[in-house]
């Protein structure tokens, strides 16, 4: 009988902090955002991972899945996406579960979308630049 792992088993490996940004870093980035997976050095890339993983759990979401899908929509659509209506009234929903909120993420209308895309702010990945005043 072959060895069959349930879900929550396989992601149970990389609920720690190291293990998911090594596992998101190594495996899923090249296969799923490879324009972000070769342009940064690889610690960058654990911290900025990380970062998103705490942007996602300050809105509640804290299953692996759906905070992979929160990173994956930073780098997408920007690191500071939540800020923008559409997103932000979905991640601010307490009555929302972690996968509801991803789920409703990706319905956000395209000219939302849009709006996020265009004032995408990089420093968002490093919140101590936050206070740093732009040129």
């Amino acid at each position: 009988m072959p060895l069959r792992l349930s879900t929550e088993l396989m992601y149970a490996t990389v609920s720690e902090d190291k293990p998911f940004a090594e596992w998101y870093v190594t495996q899923f980035m090249p296969a799923h955002v490879p324009e972000f997976a070769y342009a940064i050095s690889e610690e960058g890339k654990r911290e900025m991972v990380l970062q998103g993983r705490r942007y996602a759990e300050r809105f509640g979401i804290r299953d692996v899945p759906s905070q992979y899908h929160f990173i994956t929509l930073m780098w997408k659509v920007g690191p500071n996406f939540f800020e923008f209506p559409g997103f932000r009234e979905t991640l601010m929903d307490p009555k929302l579960t972690g996968p509801e909120k991803i789920n409703r993420l990706y319905e956000t209308p395209g000219e939302q979308a849009v709006e996020a895309i265009m004032h995408a702010d990089d420093r968002y990945w490093y919140p101590y630049m936050l206070t740093v005043r732009r040129p």
